[in-house]
């Protein structure tokens, strides 16, 4: 009962309110602090009104919100606003510069809506934060100063002043800060490099960067930041050695380790790998002889090494990084190889005089003999020696030269060949030796006549024999050979033989006698000649024999001395000095013999008293034999030009070389000797190189290329030299080589866009694939170097990729996901630009992507307090409900009119901005309507304009406006008698428009006219009646107030009972008697 009590006075309440007369809908703001302390004062309603302690208690002040919680309440006695739970801006307006909470404050008598509108203000209380705790940011080693690295943006709940407002970055001597404000918008910070980065001396930098925010005492959160420095290839290998010497024993073994190469390279990765290569320049091809692993650096014999062939080997070597833009150091390896006595001697005979003739005289020269040992040292050094008996022996006449000599006489006759082994022997362990044969030939000399088988010989000629005849075969023996051994015949011209002559004839060649006549014993019983057999040799040697025949001619010529020597027993005289001394010459006597062979073969003595022998006689060959070496040195001159293998040399040299660093040039080969030989190499002039000369001793000259200036490939890409290569020679001679330096790009240029900012705007809900803009960033580089890739810097939790689509290549922006003005009107992006460089680097710029408002959205309809049931008898102006119009869309696009659609007892009021009140505007009648559908529609000034409808029922609520009536105003009824007690008899039925308590109606009697008739107080038949008694006990159920019975007039006993405050009631009433019934009847008859 307590509970009903309660909900009706509430109701009284509210009607109440819509009844009173002054109605307005003000706005009062207040300001408040977030996290203030429960029960602080807001303000004070009553004050700002203007309205007194007894007025605000008569105006039974309430507060109404949309909230889940109630912030707020009011002290109903005083008008105190104030806070009753705790408020947490960062929790009620997410995101926003400003929050508002807004209440609505009613009041009765009179009746007024205000709305108050409370602005939180923000207090410090949450410190900046970063989305991660730390992060890692790779920069190359290579970046220059002043390179920028954007750096994530710290959050902070707070807004305003007490949002981020500055970044601290610790002190290093490597990175300041550059803090960047976008206005009202955040602030974000970038790391500038303000020192040359280099990984091999710090590879990792630790930094902490800390947002501050504006509040006071400000608060701060920190950030780890690990700056990992890039590598890049700019350290070059270095050897451990400038110059590696080795010793390697000759015939070593294939596959045999000389040594291993040792490079290092400061720089880590591909850029601190090394490759070891040989490079070209030697004259000799290394890689024939030896291997070299490219990884390892170990060299190991491929080949076989001969001393005799190269005493030492210059090899000129490579270590190379594996770098994009590779770097190169270069060394020397000397192999010195050690001689092994793997060579015997080698024996070469020259100017062998074979045959020799037999009568050679001793210490004729036979041969040349050299010996060679292509070792050296002791296993170079040789003995030699002839082996066996012979009649030769071997004379040293300078080093390793020897003359083959006779040593004793040659007799053809007895030997005519000789095989004389020579031995040569080396002083190696073990030692070596060679043994060289030498076949000579004894060439006969006629030094053997011909011989006849007797002195005399006995030819019997029969008388009378025919003419022609051979009467007698002479034979000779001749020991020598060939021409020599050959004899002709012939007779012994003599006086004596003149007869003989026409006797008898000699075959010269055969030796036969052939008479020319017959003999006739009778006249010449015997003759004696004498016939000469000669050989051919020279000089020619001849016998004779004694023929004994009828006619035999004897060998009668004898020697002639020629002139100026008379014949046999002249006398001719020379002069001598008186000095003369034992072998003075004093004459030289020539003599001829006209016989042949041995006949011819002349002696000569002198005929002296015996005891006086003061002269001899020596033979004097006229062509003696005689051996001579001859040494001819040949004296170079400058007939050759130096001289390059190549046409052109190519060198490939990276831009980021420093200077100091070398390159080996090709080595020019000179056919020329000693001074004549190179001696010195000239570059052209350039600003970049120079030249460094260096001498190898008895390996020549060579040179490299010293970088003196630092290289710009974007400058200068090719750079070509002439290398010149000059002799000693007088005049000198030269040769020249192009040298084209090939500037290798090393990534020291950062990507650059086309501009810092790019504003671009676009439609939001553009179609997908919608081209938003082209990204444009070049980079000097080329290659790699130069090829750029794009990509978006996330900073903060909004993927981009969702919604906008970066072509990593071309830069071009599409879109991806859908766009909405109204839940962001344009993204702040950050682009990057990188390099695919091994060391990448990158550029960045910012992207501001204005979103177009389109309008897409109609307007939108809020109604609250809405004050309904509406008591039909409001009066004109009677606030029903705020409504407030809103437009997501911004512009032209969001401002909104606000109308009611059709005719009605409502209109709209407007307050301020798009908040309107719904008033009443027409008398209400809820029995004619009992709830008014009001159709509001917003429209908003886009084009096409967007409009929305909002259908607001308002129920009107019941006043006790209308009077119960009979159904009929007279009522007959017959009963027939002796009905039984508390018989249902009529029922008596009235009808009220009004509704609830307001139409329920109560039935009583206004007379007693009629006995024994119960009738119910409420439906017509729930009073009972006593005949006895005369008496009726009636029990009424009563609202709100007293439905009287109606009748056409006023009845006598007519009895209006007002019942205050109870619900229900109980009375006796007596009923009137018949004749007052009666009365009743016929007078309602009358007023008919």
């Amino acid at each position: 009962m307590a509970a009903r009590t309660r909900r009706d006075n509430m109701w009284s309440l509210v009607f109440t309110l819509f009844c009173l007369i002054d109605r307005s809908v003000a706005q009062i703001s207040y300001t408040i602090s977030e996290e203030v302390d429960k029960g602080r004062v807001v303000g004070n309603v009553a004050k700002d009104l203007n309205l007194s302690v007894q007025q605000l208690q008569n105006t039974d002040l309430q507060m109404a919100s949309g909230y889940r919680k109630r912030y707020f309440d009011i002290n109903r006695e005083s008008g105190v606003i104030f806070v009753c739970e705790r408020i947490d801006r960062e929790e009620l307006c997410p995101n926003l510069a400003k929050c508002f909470l807004n209440i609505e404050a009613i009041l009765s008598n009179p009746r007024s809506l205000h709305r108050i509108e409370v602005l939180i203000n923000d207090i410090n209380d949450n410190a900046p934060f970063f989305l991660e705790e730390a992060i890692t940011v790779d920069i190359s080693e290579a970046s220059h100063v002043g390179e920028r690295h954007p750096l994530p943006v710290a959050h902070d709940a707070d807004v305003g002043t007490n949002s981020v407002k500055t970044y601290k970055l610790n002190t290093n001597e490597y990175f300041s800060l550059d803090i960047q404000s976008a206005g009202g918008q955040s602030v974000s910070a970038e790391l500038i490099l303000q020192k040359a980065l280099d990984r091999e001396k710090e590879p990792v930098i630790e930094l902490i960067l800390t947002a501050v925010d504006g509040g006071k005492p400000a608060k701060a959160g920190a950030l780890q930041i690990k700056v990992n420095v890039l590598d890049v290839n700019d350290n070059s290998p270095v050897f451990s050695k400038n110059l590696y010497k080795i010793q390697v024993t000759e015939n070593a073994n294939t596959g045999t380790t000389l040594l291993t190469l040792s490079a290092t390279d400061l720089d880590e990765g591909v850029n601190g790998q090394i490759v070891y290569s040989f490079t070209e320049g030697a004259r000799l091809n290394p890689e024939e002889i030896f291997s070299l692993n490219n990884n390892s650096g170990e060299i190991i014999v491929k080949g076989n090494i001969d001393y005799e062939e190269y005493q030492a080997f210059e090899i000129r070597v490579q270590a190379r990084d594996k770098g994009s833009t590779p770097r190169s150091a270069h060394s020397k390896v000397l192999v010195e190889v050690i001689d092994v006595n793997d060579n015997a001697p080698e024996i070469l005979v020259s100017s062998l005089m074979s045959p020799i003739k037999e009568d050679a005289e001793i210490a004729t020269a036979v041969a040349m003999v050299t010996v060679t040992d292509r070792d050296r040292g002791k296993n170079g050094q040789i003995n030699c020696k002839i082996t066996g008996s012979v009649p030769f022996k071997l004379k040293s006449n300078y080093k390793n030269y020897y003359s083959l000599l006779v040593d004793g006489p040659l007799d053809r006759e007895n030997i005519s060949k000789y095989n004389i082994s020579i031995e040569a022997t080396d002083e190696g362990s073990p030692e070596l030796t060679t043994t060289a044969v030498i076949a000579l030939e004894v060439s006969d000399v006629n030094d053997n006549p011909p011989r006849f088988p007797g002195s005399h010989i006995n030819v019997f000629v029969k008388e009378n024999i025919q003419t022609g005849t051979t009467i007698h075969r002479l034979s000779t023996f001749d020991s020598d050979l060939d021409e020599n051994a050959k004899s002709m015949y012939s007779l012994l011209n003599s006086p004596k033989n003149t007869q003989i002559n026409s006797m008898i004839t000699i075959n010269s060649n055969t030796g036969d006698i052939i008479n020319l006549h017959s003999f006739n014993y009778e006249e010449l019983k015997s003759f004696q000649f004498k016939v000469q057999a000669t050989d051919s040799g020279v000089p020619p040697l001849s016998s004779n024999v004694t023929v004994n025949v009828l006619i035999l001619d004897e060998n009668d010529n004898n020697p002639t001395i020629l002139a100026p020597y008379s014949e046999h027993g002249s006398v001719n005289s020379e002069n001598i000095p008186y000095s003369a001394e034992a072998g003075y010459f004093v004459a030289k006597i020539r003599a001829v013999d006209a016989d042949s062979g041995y006949n011819a073969l002349l002696s000569y003595h002198l005929s002296e008293s015996k005891g006086n022998n003061l002269f001899r006689i020596g033979i004097i060959l006229s062509h003696p034999m005689t051996a001579h070496r001859i040494e001819l040195n040949i004296v170079d001159i400058n007939d050759n030009s130096p001289a390059f293998v190549e046409s052109k040399h190519s060198l490939n040299i990276s831009e980021s070389s420093l200077t100091g660093e070398r390159y080996p040039l090709p080595v020019a080969v000179d056919a020329d000797m000693g001074s004549n030989a190179v001696k010195s190499y000239k570059l052209s002039q350039n600003e970049h190189f120079s030249l460094d000369v260096q001498s190898g001793g008895e390996h020549g000259v060579s040179a490299e290329l010293v970088l003196q200036k630092a290289l710009d490939r974007e400058t200068r890409s090719v750079i070509t030299l002439l290398l010149t290569a000059i002799d000693g020679g007088k005049p000198p001679k030269s040769g020249s080589i192009n040298v084209h330096v090939y500037i290798i790009d090393a990534n020291d240029n950062i990507p650059s866009f086309s501009q810092s900012l790019y504003k671009v705007s676009v439609k939001e809900n553009a179609p997908l694939g919608t081209p938003v803009i082209k990204l444009n960033a070049t980079d000097k580089d080329e290659g790699i170097n130069g090829k750029i890739l794009y990509s978006f810097i996330k900073r903060g939790n909004t993927d981009l990729t969702n919604i906008f689509d970066l072509h990593s290549e071309t830069g071009e922006i599409t879109l991806k996901g859908n766009l909405d003005y109204e839940e962001t009107h344009a993204y702040e992006i950050r682009v990057q630009a990188k390099d695919q460089g091994a060391s990448p680097r990158s550029a960045y710029a910012k992207l501001l992507i204005n979103v177009i408002d389109v309008n897409d959205n109609a307007p939108e309809i809020s109604v609250t307090s809405l004050m309904t049931p509406v008591r039909e008898d409001a009066q004109l102006g009677t606030i029903v409900a705020l409504v407030t119009v809103s437009d997501k869309d911004g512009g032209n696009n969001g401002v909104t009119k606000c109308n009611i659609i059709g005719s009605g007892p409502f209109k709209l009021k407007s307050n301020y901005n798009n908040d309107y009140s719904l008033v009443v505007d027409g008398q209400l009648d809820r029995e004619n309507i009992s709830a008014h559908n009001v159709t509001v529609t917003a429209t908003d000034e886009g084009n096409p304009p967007l409009s929305c409808i909002s259908v607001i029922t308002v129920q009107v609520a019941d006043v006790n406006d209308n009077k119960p009536h009979f159904v009929e105003p007279v009522v007959y009824i017959y009963v027939k008698e002796n009905r039984p007690l508390n018989s249902k008899i009529y029922t008596v039925r009235a009808f009220d428009p009004d509704l609830d308590d307001n139409a329920k109606l109560s039935y009583k009697l206004l007379d007693n006219a009629v006995e024994n008739i119960p009738i119910s107080s409420s439906s017509g038949y729930r009073c009972w009646c006593s005949s006895t008694k005369r008496q009726c006990d009636c029990q009424y159920t009563l609202k709100s107030d007293v439905v009287v019975f109606p009748a056409p007039f006023p009845p006598v006993d007519a009895e209006l009972i007002s019942i205050n405050g109870g619900d229900t009631f109980t009375r006796t009433q007596t009923l009137p008697n018949k004749d007052k019934t009666a009365q009743l009847k016929k007078n309602k008859k009358k007023k008919r």
